[in-house]
């Protein structure tokens, strides 16, 4: 990868660019922490095309990344906890009451990737080297103490695929605030102000700037507002607007 450092602000992107470039040239295989998907797709597709994003299943919102000189990863870093609590008729359990009951054994969160809540307990994605660990040690979640812990396959895991409404509008271009305005229905100004805010990110990273242009295939955040993939752009309207197909999560 060449880099230039000087333009790099972010503390956080230069650790983790410098962690990663210290292992591209190396003959072997290489695997980080968990760090959100997106964010770490948007800082490394600016270099390289050369990583592989492993979340444990599709929709992975927190993944690992892999450098590798063969053709594909050769070995899967994650393991899947399926972690059963009874609860009787109390409180539902949260991603929040999972992540704290685990993060008390003194695992890093870097170490913990995804945590599905389901009926029965929750999917814990986790580093392998953490796995056992976990599972032999973990006693309760919340103050829930039945509990039963397993590593499973893929072939076991039942995740629904995510929801989402599928938008067709047309725009009058494709800057970021243009796109935020017609899909969560804001006014340029309000749009214009989250973003200064630093409320929106494009592909994982922070953006403060309305003028950067969205391309099929981009992701864009807006905190309190939701999730949006531009899943097609097509051609102009009679009115010289965009037609654009959009997937809101």
């Amino acid at each position: 990868m060449k880099i230039n450092w000087e333009n790099i602000k972010s503390a956080e992107e230069k650790l983790f660019l410098k962690t990663i470039s210290k292992y591209e040239s190396e003959y072997r295989e290489f695997f980080t922490d968990f760090y959100e998907t997106d964010w770490a797709n948007g800082v490394l597709s600016k270099y390289t095309t050369d990583f592989y994003l492993l979340g444990g299943y599709p929709e992975a919102s927190r993944s690992i990344v892999c450098i590798t000189p063969f053709d594909e990863p050769l070995v899967n870093p994650i393991a899947i906890l399926k972690i059963d609590v009874k609860t009787g008729f109390g409180k539902e359990l949260t991603h929040r009451d999972f992540l704290g009951s685990i993060l008390s054994l003194g695992i890093s969160r870097a170490k913990i990737g995804d945590i599905v809540v389901t009926s029965f307990g929750a999917y814990v994605f986790c580093h392998i080297d953490v796995a056992e660990y976990i599972r032999f040690n973990l006693s309760k979640i919340a103050r829930f103490t039945k509990i039963e812990t397993s590593i499973i396959s893929n072939n076991e895991l039942e995740i629904p695929v995510p929801k989402f409404t599928e938008i067709t509008t047309s725009v009058s271009s494709l800057r970021v605030d243009v796109i935020l305005c017609a899909i969560f229905n804001l006014s340029r100004n309000e749009s214009s102000k989250l973003i200064k805010s630093e409320k929106a990110k494009l592909n994982g990273l922070v953006i403060n700037n309305s003028s950067f242009s969205v391309k099929t295939g981009d992701t864009l955040t807006l905190r309190g507002y939701g999730k949006l993939i531009l899943d097609e752009i097509g051609g102009l309207s009679k009115k010289k607007k965009i037609y654009i197909k959009v997937k809101r999560f």
